[in-house]
């Protein structure tokens, strides 16, 4: 249910119904159109992908970061778990 009440936030409620009642796989491309996902990289290119997302994270102002945190994400891996 803890997922429910993140989606909730994120999807409108009728998608949000259908989705979770039926369950049913949702792929990247429709992920993507409904805002679950930021991109779409091929499996093959994962890896690099995920490490240009984290190259770039590194190089934000702790700031920014800190904005980022406290505002939009609360799951950021900016935030102190201290």
């Amino acid at each position: 249910m803890q997922v429910i009440a993140v989606l909730r936030d994120t999807l409108p409620p009728r998608v949000l119904a259908d989705m979770s009642y039926t369950g049913r796989f949702v792929a990247a491309a429709e992920a993507m159109g409904l805002g679950l996902i930021n991109r779409v990289v091929p499996a093959s290119q994962l890896e690099e992908a995920v490490d240009a997302v984290l190259a770039d994270i590194r190089r934000a102002s702790p700031q920014r970061c800190a904005v980022v945190a406290m505002h939009c994400v609360p799951w950021s891996p900016c935030l102190s778990r201290g």
